[in-house]
């Protein structure tokens, strides 16, 4: 099931998608797949949802291929962001192979200290180790340090063999989909878990207030829960385009302001902070993230644009965070809205 609202803001904003499912919010005790993506202004909103019979390969199949149909041929989204659940990974591969799947770090780093305490019997090593060499190995920038903090990593542990085994056999396999070298170059806008899915979990269960509800009061009281997000979105989306920001927006941004949300303008500053502190070493330790996996300038662009005393223009800055108006009634032909109420939600 998808809202109206959902269709257009997904249609909007379409390059990020978190999925998860939850459980508890139905009399019928089955999965409550939740799709959720996010805006400019850093919000979350609730793409579509799903109650399914299973976690099978088969029903995440079904599912995606449905959102597929909500989406449209025309647009594809550039990430896709979820937990290890195995009947996920074809299934996303197949149905959006042009967009890049990366796995939870808060998820692996929670199984990781887990199974390595099971290993050692250890608590403190096994926080020791996720917070250490493992922390290293996931944060590195390029493919050659994390070669070098791997190997570090395998030295350190090497009386240990069932944790250089479980961590390579079971996460290093899918090492594209979460270490930092690789997942810099994918625009995911800094969603690197499932936070958002899983906040949309806890709005969610507040707003059905029970764990046995039917199909109808359930979609009674999402129903409601979009529609009040989806005001909330609007008044974000109307501040970043009528109001100046809180957050000083001079040089080189100033000619960002109301034509890029706050929140990227917040990050900006953020970059811009981070260049004093490197200093002259800006342009050998910038590592360019947020040009790759925001699009954004970075802090050497900036670095640049002050010393030639420049401004940084709209056109740098990725169109995501320049589209501070939903995109309403665009539809396709064949994407099953024509014949759809507008006061009714979709259902694929």
């Amino acid at each position: 099931m998808a809202h109206p609202e959902s269709v257009d803001m997904f249609r909007t904003y379409h390059w990020y998608i978190g999925i998860d499912s939850t459980y508890k919010t139905n009399k019928y005790k089955m999965p409550f797949v939740e799709i959720v993506g996010m805006t400019p202004c850093n919000n979350n909103f609730k793409i579509a949802y799903a109650i399914v019979k299973d976690e099978t390969e088969g029903s995440y199949r079904w599912i995606l291929q449905r959102l597929k149909i909500l989406l449209g041929d025309d647009l594809n989204p550039t990430v896709v962001v979820s937990d290890r659940e195995l009947g996920l990974l074809k299934p996303i591969q197949e149905v959006f192979p042009q967009a890049a799947h990366l796995l939870c770090t808060w998820h692996i780093n929670k199984d990781v200290e887990d199974r390595v305490y099971r290993i050692i019997g250890d608590k403190g090593l096994a926080s020791k180790f996720k917070n250490g060499k493992w922390r290293t190995i996931l944060e590195s920038l390029t493919i050659e340090e994390y070669e070098t903090n791997l190997m570090m990593m395998k030295e350190k542990m090497s009386r240990f063999k069932g944790v250089i085994s479980y961590v390579e056999e079971t996460w290093l396999v899918h090492k594209e989909k979460f270490v930092v070298a690789w997942t810099k170059e994918f625009l995911h806008f800094g969603n690197t878990t499932t936070c958002r899915v899983e906040s949309e979990h806890a709005s969610l269960k507040q707003w059905l207030n029970t764990a046995t509800g039917s199909l109808d009061t359930v979609w009674q009281k999402v129903h409601k829960q979009i529609e009040s997000q989806a005001t909330n979105i609007r008044y974000m989306l109307e501040q970043s385009r009528l109001r100046q920001s809180v957050t000083f927006t001079g040089r080189p941004l100033s000619q960002l302001v109301f034509k890029v949300s706050h929140y990227c303008l917040q990050l900006l500053n953020q970059e811009l902070e981070r260049m004093r502190g490197l200093s002259h070493e800006v342009y050998v330790r910038c590592g360019c993230v947020l040009r790759t996996s925001h699009k954004i300038p970075c802090a050497c662009e900036l670095k640049r644009a002050c010393d030639l005393e420049q401004m940084i223009s709209s056109e740098s800055v990725h169109v995501f965070w320049r589209t501070l108006l939903i995109n309403h009634g665009h539809t396709d032909e064949n994407d099953g809205r024509n014949d759809l109420n507008e006061e009714q939600p979709a259902i694929f």
